[in-house]
């Protein structure tokens, strides 16, 4: 990602757009089975149906129960019909079955209604996830999650684009699975929707790459795939105050990590690895994920925004990309480096933002040609990663991976059946809201133990704001965290640091689950 530019033509940008912004009120997520409760003076109702289109009633809506049985409950007025990609379509006189909903959005009074009508993010009571209220920066998200069967369980191995929170941030997201290992040609995933977020899925295949004998695939920061043979991992590895060596040796689930900067957000540490002379390593294999602090300071930027949020990001969805431009990208990287005759030289950075499900990197390193220990050093902020392992690398030839698609994909809870084709149709997406589940099926290729495999994905998700956070609303603290961040990043650090043991656990018990 990038980092800060042109901080006074952005932060002009910012002023400007606040003081002009329009003013949400409150924006209000209903369940259809409460429609009748809804006050039709509401001056917009946006119903969002379950293939991601959505009608919005600006004015002169009405609710009518209908039927021999009085069971069918219809929504009827003027509407705008928007598709997936929130193209009008048309507008015209619709009356719509409370049925067919998946969710109904109100909108109380405010200036401009026809921008409140389209803005991209809605507001949701944490009431639906306990856990949640006790901190609200700590409630769970982060994309599609990706659960792979592993002997008698499944676990979660996998998550989709963590950083496309908006549309034109669309990305690909390929992750190895490491630990999978087939026992027959077919192999079934289940992709959820687990936070108050609205997941956008163009794709999600599978890629498979034969493994070179005695060894395995690799992708590197290009989503290029190398054959690798030779692993080496550490022989010491020196952090100040933690004994890191023995959670880096091996790629398991243990994992080394430390808290956040308590005097500042961007307090910086390092690890030093040690290798044995190594003349045939010409790449270095990391291991790791977020911890929840990008989270944290995510969610702490749209409290920040609070009610002009929705507005704020509309107006980065028409091209100003500010949000690529804040603070939050710049914890984001792992620096790698090796050291040289001329001291320590900077290969890569690696910038993973999940919190959930750690992905394996492949970084290429200059020829090494020396008789001493190899030694790479990793630089981040304190407290942004959790590692789980390091092994320097061979890589031999590069290979083209084989896309295979899902040949079935079934709702589990909610959703729609209709998934499969919004999944192999490179026009569409398959739209997801909080608690639904899918089975995604592939066919393995004949030989289906002779390779290595990986989940592509692609796609964007629409964050759920959270009335808690419309409590902290204040702009000029966002427009300081452009402009001066150190004086941000240090307030912020006594915050974060007062919550942070209990942010895991809050973290993963709020999870969000459809109630059916």
């Amino acid at each position: 990602m990038m980092g800060i530019s042109t901080r006074g033509h952005l932060s002009a940008f910012l002023l400007m757009f606040l003081i002009a912004a329009c003013q949400l009120t409150e924006t209000s997520l209903h369940e259809p089975e409460v429609i009748e409760d809804i006050d039709p003076e509401q001056a917009v109702l946006k119903a969002h149906m379950p293939d991601g289109g959505m009608y919005i009633f600006e004015e002169q809506w009405s609710i009518e129960t209908t039927g021999e049985n009085g069971d069918t409950t219809i929504v009827s007025g003027e509407a705008e019909k928007y598709d997936e990609e929130r193209e009008l379509i048309e507008e015209s006189q619709v009356e719509l079955d409370v049925g067919d909903v998946a969710l109904f959005e109100t909108n109380k009074v405010v200036s401009n209604p026809a921008v409140a009508a389209k803005t991209i993010i809605t507001v949701a009571s944490l009431g639906v996830t306990a856990y949640c209220a006790a901190n609200p920066k700590a409630c769970f998200g982060s994309c599609p999650t990706f659960y792979v069967p592993e002997e008698d369980t499944t676990r979660l191995r996998a998550e989709g684009f963590s950083h496309s929170f908006l549309p034109s941030l669309e990305s690909r997201d390929v992750d190895m699975l490491y630990h999978f290992q087939p026992h027959d040609r077919e192999l079934d995933i289940t992709m959820k929707n687990e936070a108050l977020e609205t997941h956008v899925v163009r794709h999600v295949d599978l890629l498979a790459v034969p493994s070179p004998e005695n060894g395995r695939i690799f992708k590197d920061q290009e989503n290029r795939f190398w054959e690798v043979s030779h692993r080496t991992p550490p022989v010491e590895c020196q952090s100040p105050g933690k004994e890191c060596l023995a959670k880096l040796q091996e790629y398991n689930d243990r994992e080394w990590y430390g808290s956040a900067g308590r005097e500042s957000l961007d307090e910086q540490e390092e690890i030093v690895l040690s290798f044995e002379p190594d003349f045939d390593a010409n790449a270095i294999l990391i291991a790791g994920r977020h911890t929840l602090l990008t989270t944290y300071l995510f969610y702490q930027s749209l409290s920040y925004l609070g009610e002009d949020a929705g507005q704020w990001l509309a107006r980065l969805e028409s091209g100003d990309n500010l949000m690529q431009h804040t603070e939050v990208t710049r914890l984001a990287g792992l620096k790698v480096q090796i050291k040289t005759e001329d001291g320590w030289e900077e290969v890569d950075s690696i910038t993973e933002y999940g919190p959930l499900a750690a992905d394996i990197h492949l970084v290429h390193l200059p020829e090494i040609n020396s008789d001493d220990a190899v030694q790479i050093k990793l630089q981040a902020a304190k407290g942004v990663w959790r590692l789980n392992h390091a092994a320097l690398a061979r890589t031999g030839q590069k290979r083209e991976p084989e896309s295979i698609p899902p040949h079935r994909a079934e709702p589990v809870a909610g959703g729609f059946d209709d998934a499969l084709h919004s999944l192999l149709d490179p026009e569409k997406h398959l739209v997801t809201l909080p608690g639904e589940d899918y089975t995604l099926s592939y066919r393995l290729p004949e030989a289906y133990e002779e390779y290595d495999y990986f989940l592509d994905n692609k796609g964007y998700y629409i964050e759920w704001m959270r009335r808690e956070w419309t409590e902290e609303t204040e702009p000029e603290k966002f427009i300081e965290l452009i402009l001066d961040s150190s004086t941000v990043f240090e307030r912020l650090a006594r915050d974060f640091g007062e919550v942070e043991d209990e942010m895991e656990d809050i973290f993963w018990n709020s999870r969000y689950e459809r109630r059916d």
